[in-house]
C-alpha cells in the first residue's frame, strides 16, 4: 500500500511542524527518535519509499536550522536600555486601548535622540505605553509615523518559578523593550496616504467607526461583548468582572474573533450573492476578498488568520475544482504559518487555534456517526463543546492551571444564540458603513439582539458564581499533554471499530498509567524543599515536607496601588506547583516586608493555620490583615520559644524566639525556625540577628547545612561568634533593591571570610534547597 499524495503532503507538513515544536522545547533528539521509528514501521510494510525517507529527513534539518535562524536577537534599543530618548518611527499594530488612560503598541523605531544629541539611525522594535488621562492618544492609528520621547527599559524578567516571564513573552514577538511615554511627550508626524500602511489604516478606522455606532444603541458590558464577538477582544476593552465571569464559566474564548466569524461572513456573504445572482466563480473571489479584508480588520489573530487561510485554499480548491482534505489542510496552513514565523508556535491562540479544530476534525464525525438516529443538529450541539473541552484542557492546564468545572455545560446552552449575536452583530456592522439608512438598521439589530447579549452575560455570570466554578492543578509535563492527546485519539479509533480491536484496551491502560505516574511522580519523593522566593527587599520561604505538607514562612511586600509580591509571585507558583492549601502560614513579625502579601495569599489559597510571634504594630496593613484574618475566621497561634510545629512526622520543626534586645524594633523577637530532616538542619532567621545566638544555642547543638541570614544580611546579621558556632555550610540572604545598604559588605566579607557558600535572591533569583536528609541540591532559577 502506498500513501496518496494527500497523505505524504499531512506527513510532511507534521515533521516540519513538529521539527519547529522540538527545536523551541530541546527535545530533537526524542522527536528524531520517534520519526526514525516511524518511518522504519512505514518502510517495513513499504508503505513509503526511500526518496520519501529523505525527503522526510531533510524537511526536519531544514526545520531545525530554520527555526535557529529566526530566533529571536537583541536589537539596537536592547543594547542601549536603560535610557531617556526621543525616538521616531511607524505604529505597526492597532492599539490596545484598556478603556481607562492608557494604551499598548508596537513601535518600529528607525530614529533616536538622546539629550541634545543629534537623531542617529537605529533599527528596533519596542512596545509603547503611553498614559494620558485626556485619551488624546486615540488620535493615533496604525500606519502613523509618530515622534515618542520616554523611558526605555527591558522588560520585567521572571526570576521565580511560575512567575510570568515578560521578557520570554515580548521577545517571541520581537520585541526587547518596553518603552513609557507621558501625555506631553508624543506627537503624529505624519498619517500614512496610501500602500499597506494607508490600507490598514483605513480599515482600522472604519472598524473604529462602526464600534462607535454601536456604542451609541448599547451599553456596558453588552457594546463590549458584542465588539468583542465580531472584532476581536481589543476592539473594546471587556470590564474585568465581566472578563473573570467569563473565565470562570469557560466562555472567554467568545469574547475573542474566532475562526467561526469568518465561516459566518462568507456565509452571509453566500446568502447575499445567490440572491443578486452573482456568478458562481465571482462570488468565491468576492468571498476570498472580503475575509481577508475581515481577517486584517481584527488585527490578524492566530484563530482568525488559521481560519481564513484554510478557507482561502478551500475556496480556491473550488476555482480549480480541487477538493482538499480538512485535516492536511490544517496541517498545511499551520505548516505555512510557522514558515513566516516559528515563534507563532509559542502564541497560545495559535496552539488553542490548531489543537482544537485537529481535534475536532478528527473526533467529531466518529462521535456523531455513532449517535446516529439523533438528530445532527442536536449531537453536534452537545459533542462540540465537550471535544473541544477535552482538546483545549492541558493547554489551558499548562499556561494557566485553571480548569472551569461547568465550561462544557455553560457553552451547550449558550450555542444557539451565540450564532445568533454573531451573525446579527456582523450584518448590522456592514449596515452601519450605509449612510442614513444603514445606522437606523443597525439600531434595530442593535437593539434585537440585546436581549441574548443579556442572556448571554448572565450564563456567564451564573456558572461563574456557582461553587467551585473555577478549579487550579498543577501544569502537566509537556510528556503527559502529549500521551493525553494521544489517548484521545486512540480512544475515538477504539469507538469507531465498535470496540473490535482488543489489544487496543492495552494500550490505552499502559498510556493512563503513565499519565498518572507523571502526573503523581512528585508524590513518591521523599525530599525536603526549601524555596527562597525572590521577593525584592523582603521575605518570603516555601517549605514543602517530606511528607508534602505545606508551610509558607513570610509573604512578602505590597508596593505603590497595591501591588503585591503575593499575586504575582508567590500565588502564581502555589498553583503552578497545584498547591490549594497552606497547612500553615508562619509570619515572623509584623514589619510590612514581611506580612504585605497576606491578605493576597489568604484569598486565593485556602490555609489552615497563621502562626505568628505575637507582637503587634498600628500600621495599616498590619491592621488590615488582622482584619481579614478575623474575617475569614482563620485560627491564630502566637509562638514562644521552644514550641515545635508539628505536621510531619519526618520533619521536626523548632521554634525559637529572641528577647528584645534593641526595644525599638519587631526584628529581635522575630521567630526563627529550625529545621531538622535526618542528617540536614537549617535555620531561618526572619529579621532577627546575631544577638540572638544565645536563645539559639538552646535549641541548636551542632553545625548547621543552611542558614537564611536575618534582617537581608544587614550589619548586625552575622558575627564570628554566630558563624563558629553555627558553622553553615551555605547562606541563603532574601535582598532587593534598598536604601539600606543591604546586604552590608561586612555581612558579606565574614562570610566569605568563613568560606560560606553564600546566595543572594537579588543575584540568583528565587533559590531552592532540595535534600533527601543526606544529599543536598541547590538550584537558583533563571539566573544569568
Amino acid at each position: 500500500m502506498n500513501l496518496n499524495k494527500t497523505n505524504k503532503t499531512l506527513i510532511v507538513c507534521l515533521t516540519f511542524i513538529l521539527g519547529v515544536a522540538s527545536t523551541l522545547l530541546g527535545l530533537i533528539p526524542y522527536f528524531a527518535a520517534f520519526l526514525l521509528v516511524m518511518i522504519l514501521y512505514l518502510f517495513y510494510f513499504k508503505v513509503i519509499s526511500y526518496k520519501f525517507i529523505l525527503i522526510n529527513c531533510l524537511v526536519l534539518v531544514f526545520s531545525i536550522f530554520y527555526t535557529n535562524y529566526k530566533m529571536p536577537q537583541p536589537d539596537d534599543l536592547a543594547n542601549l536600555a536603560p535610557i531617556k530618548a526621543s525616538l521616531k518611527g511607524r505604529v505597526i499594530t492597532q492599539l490596545k486601548d484598556d478603556g481607562g488612560y492608557k494604551t499598548k503598541f508596537e513601535f518600529e523605531v528607525n530614529s533616536l535622540k538622546k539629550g541634545d544629541s543629534g537623531w542617529k539611525p537605529v533599527k528596533a522594535k519596542t512596545l509603547v505605553t503611553i498614559f494620558d488621562k485626556k485619551r488624546k492618544f486615540q488620535e493615533i492609528y496604525i500606519g502613523d509615523v509618530i515622534e515618542v520621547t520616554g523611558y526605555i527599559r527591558p522588560p520585567f524578567k521572571a526570576t521565580n518559578p511560575g512567575q510570568f516571564d515578560y521578557t520570554k513573552y515580548l521577545s517571541n514577538s520581537r520585541v526587547f523593550t518596553v518603552t513609557y511615554v507621558g501625555y506631553k511627550d508624543f506627537k503624529i508626524i505624519e498619517h500614512p496616504k496610501s500602500g499597506k500602511w494607508g490600507f490598514l489604516q483605513e480599515l482600522n478606522k472604519v472598524k473604529n467607526k462602526i464600534i462607535s455606532i454601536h456604542r451609541e444603541n448599547l451599553k456596558s458590558p453588552k457594546v463590549e461583548i458584542l465588539g468583542g464577538m465580531v472584532f476581536g477582544d481589543y476592539a473594546v476593552p471587556t470590564p474585568k468582572n465581566v472578563k473573570q465571569d467569563f473565565i470562570n464559566s469557560g466562555l472567554l474564548h467568545l469574547l475573542a474573533a474566532s475562526g467561526m466569524n469568518v465561516a459566518l461572513i462568507f456565509g452571509i456573504w453566500t446568502f447575499l450573492a445567490q440572491k443578486l445572482f452573482i456568478p458562481f466563480n465571482l462570488r468565491i473571489i468576492g468571498g476570498m476578498v472580503l475575509i481577508a479584508v475581515y481577517a486584517f480588520l481584527t488585527g490578524l489573530p492566530p484563530s482568525v488568520t488559521r481560519a481564513t487561510w484554510m478557507l482561502e485554499f478551500i475556496l480556491f480548491g473550488k476555482l480549480i475544482n480541487r477538493q482538499a482534505d480538512n485535516v492536511a489542510l490544517l496541517a498545511l496552513v499551520c505548516a505555512i504559518m510557522l514558515l513566516f514565523d516559528p515563534l507563532m508556535i509559542t502564541d497560545i491562540g495559535f496552539q488553542l487555534s490548531f489543537v482544537v479544530t485537529f481535534g475536532l476534525l478528527m473526533c467529531t464525525s466518529i462521535f456523531i456517526e455513532k449517535l446516529k438516529p439523533i438528530p445532527i443538529f442536536i449531537s453536534g450541539s452537545i459533542l462540540i463543546p465537550i471535544i473541544a473541552q477535552l482538546w483545549v484542557a492541558p493547554i489551558q492546564l499548562f499556561h494557566f492551571n485553571t480548569f472551569a468545572t461547568y465550561s462544557v455545560f455553560a457553552n451547550i446552552i449558550v450555542v444557539p444564540f451565540v450564532g445568533i449575536i454573531s451573525f446579527a452583530g456582523f450584518t448590522s456592522s456592514i449596515f452601519c458603513l450605509i449612510p442614513v439608512i444603514g445606522e437606523r438598521i443597525c439600531w434595530l439589530l442593535d437593539k434585537l439582539i440585546e436581549p441574548f447579549i443579556a442572556l448571554l452575560l448572565y450564563i456567564s455570570k451564573f456558572t461563574s458564581d456557582l461553587p467551585g466554578s473555577l478549579y487550579y492543578f498543577a501544569s502537566p509535563e509537556i510528556l503527559s499533554a502529549i500521551l493525553f492527546y494521544v489517548l484521545i485519539l486512540i480512544i475515538t479509533l477504539h469507538i469507531k471499530w465498535d470496540f473490535s480491536k482488543k489489544k487496543l484496551n492495552f494500550v490505552i491502560l499502559a498510556i493512563v498509567l503513565a499519565i498518572v505516574s507523571l502526573s503523581f511522580k512528585e508524590n513518591f519523593s521523599k525530599d525536603l524543599k526549601l524555596l527562597f522566593f525572590d521577593v525584592g527587599e523582603a521575605d518570603s520561604i516555601l517549605i514543602q515536607t517530606p511528607n508534602k505538607r505545606n508551610i509558607l514562612v513570610d509573604t512578602g511586600d505590597i508596593g505603590r496601588k497595591d501591588f503585591s509580591s503575593a499575586n504575582t509571585i508567590i500565588v502564581p507558583y502555589l498553583r503552578d506547583k497545584g498547591i490549594n492549601k497552606l497547612d500553615v502560614l508562619v509570619l515572623t513579625h509584623p514589619d510590612r516586608d514581611h506580612i504585605g502579601g497576606t491578605v493576597d495569599v489568604l484569598k486565593r489559597i485556602k490555609t489552615s493555620q497563621i502562626m505568628d510571634n505575637g507582637e503587634k504594630t498600628d500600621s495599616t496593613i498590619y491592621k488590615k490583615t488582622q482584619d481579614f484574618i478575623r474575617k475569614k475566621n482563620i485560627t491564630v497561634k502566637h509562638l514562644t520559644n521552644g514550641n515545635k510545629i508539628d505536621i510531619d512526622k519526618d520533619l521536626k520543626i523548632s521554634v525559637i524566639k529572641s528577647a528584645n534586645i534593641y526595644g525599638d524594633t519587631n526584628n529581635d523577637t522575630s521567630v526563627i525556625l529550625y529545621l531538622e530532616y535526618k542528617d540536614f538542619s537549617a535555620l531561618l532567621m526572619g529579621d532577627a540577628e546575631a544577638e540572638s545566638l544565645n536563645s539559639i544555642k538552646k535549641y541548636v547543638n551542632k553545625p548547621i547545612d543552611v542558614v537564611k541570614v536575618g534582617h537581608h544580611g544587614s550589619f548586625n546579621s552575622v558575627n564570628e561568634e554566630f558563624l563558629n558556632y553555627l558553622k553553615p555550610q551555605t547562606a541563603v540572604i532574601s535582598v532587593g533593591k534598598n536604601k539600606y545598604s543591604h546586604p552590608d559588605k561586612l555581612t558579606l566579607n565574614i562570610l566569605k571570610e568563613f568560606d560560606i557558600k553564600t546566595l543572594r535572591t537579588d543575584k540568583d533569583n528565587a533559590i531552592e534547597i532540595k535534600t533527601d536528609g543526606e544529599n543536598i541540591k541547590i538550584n537558583s532559577y533563571n539566573a544569568s
